[in-house]
């Protein structure tokens, strides 16, 4: 492992790691909804910056970030030569010269270490942000073996010009498969996570693009139709007239419903 600590490099095999030491006050440190906001407001969405820094690395990668509080940066690379870049989500705000030296510091060349060292000091309050212990920002999983969940969203916002942005998708985990199910979840949003999350059922060849894209769509109009009140004290009503007519908007919608109830029935019936 090759870890820079404090500015020096320690030697290992399968392993880089950028080592930061830990602000005590990282862990108590609070942050105000416009403090957050400002922070925030200086990210780029998780999928543009993967894009991005792919582009500048010579060898393929996958990237997952983290809230870790120790470790900001990490290589690993596998037993078949696959790495894997694990950075905290600070790094999001990264300008070009920054980028570069994150590409240099995944290939092995030229890596300045001072690149990474003022990019942290200027951005002390996202890093801390970040490595608070309620820091709730792990990475997520969008490639699953069939699909890449990230290609769909960009497809399905490009395709139908939704206007929302910083959403992330990610495949949900596998549940309880024991006894006889009674339903089955496609997707889900969460709106405090803007994050979507697909059922791993749907990562098959068997399940046609048209539905995936339309579980990815049905999933983004909740991002911009959030639940209303019905009155006052009244029960929450998740799909609005509104939702419902943009909904029918999806170029396939009459195949995905008739698949849906296909699939269902083959599965739950």
């Amino acid at each position: 492992m090759f870890t820079l600590r404090n500015g020096v490099f320690c030697s290992g095999r399968a392993e880089l790691t950028y080592w930061k030491e830990q602000d005590p006050l990282h862990k108590d440190h609070t942050f105000s909804k416009d403090q957050q906001t400002r922070l925030f407001g200086q990210l780029m969405g998780e999928q543009a910056f993967r894009s991005a820094l792919s582009k500048m690395i010579q060898s393929p990668v996958q990237i997952i970030f983290t809230s870790n509080r120790s470790t900001l940066i990490s290589v690993r690379t596998n037993s078949k030569g696959e790495k894997t870049l694990r950075l905290q989500h600070a790094f999001r705000a990264a300008d070009f010269t920054t980028m570069q030296a994150l590409a240099f510091f995944v290939d092995g060349k030229g890596f300045n270490p001072q690149t990474i060292d003022n990019f942290l000091s200027k951005k002390q309050d996202l890093v801390k942000f970040f490595s608070r212990s309620g820091a709730k920002m792990q990475s997520v999983v969008y490639k699953g073996k069939f699909r890449d969940l990230e290609k769909v969203l960009k497809k399905v916002t490009s395709d139908y010009g939704l206007g929302v942005i910083d959403i992330r998708i990610a495949w949900s985990k596998p549940g309880n498969t024991r006894g006889k199910r009674r339903s089955i979840r496609f997707g889900s949003f969460s709106a405090s996570q803007k994050l979507i999350r697909i059922h791993p059922a749907l990562d098959s060849p068997a399940i046609p693009d048209y539905f995936v894209e339309f579980v990815v769509y049905h999933e983004l109009l909740h991002a911009i139709f959030p639940p209303q009140q019905t009155g006052k004290g009244g029960r929450r009503r998740i799909h609005t007239p509104k939702f419902r007519a943009l909904e029918k908007m999806f170029q396939q919608y009459d195949n995905a419903i008739k698949f849906e109830l296909e699939f269902i029935n083959s599965r739950l019936g």
